[in-house]
């Protein structure tokens, strides 16, 4: 089942709220962009369960690379709360030795810039950076791979 065209309400998806249905559409919003990287379209408010599941799929897409790129997409994204961002710092633990960089794409988000770096300051990620446009952070992400596009 696919779920692409799912549309998510402002709300923070979890307990019964966290259907079938709702879980592979949160799936779905991570893709292998190309076979170096990694997309991940993040909804709006987030909840520890979609940011497991985020990293659950994440992991799954990780083992089909050789090297990798990960491009995550928060222009649309909520300031997470504080239980949500130690969930985040948890799992990129976990992933950080497979990833060879991060691009976070924020718009002209300052405060949720700012933010980012705390949050990747915890955890052993060794190369991330923070851009306005989804193509910013593809050219970051090839450039530092040595892919040409």
């Amino acid at each position: 089942m696919i779920c692409e065209d799912y549309v998510f309400e402002r709300k923070k998806y979890e307990g019964d709220a966290l259907t079938a249905e709702v879980r592979q559409a949160i799936f779905d919003r991570v893709t292998k962009h190309t076979d170096h990287i990694i997309k991940y379209e993040e909804i709006q408010v987030c909840s520890v369960e979609t940011i497991e599941l985020f990293f659950e799929r994440t992991n799954q897409l990780l083992e089909t690379c050789d090297k990798c790129g990960l491009l995550i997409n928060l222009t649309s994204t909520d300031v997470p709360d504080a239980e949500v961002r130690r969930t985040i710092n948890e799992n990129f633990k976990h992933i950080c030795n497979s990833v060879d960089h991060v691009a976070f794409i924020t718009g002209k988000k300052v405060f949720f810039n700012t933010l980012l770096k705390f949050i990747m300051f915890q955890t052993d990620l060794e190369s991330y950076s923070v851009h306005e446009t989804v193509d910013q952070g593809i050219e970051k992400i090839n450039n530092l791979l040595g892919v040409e596009y």
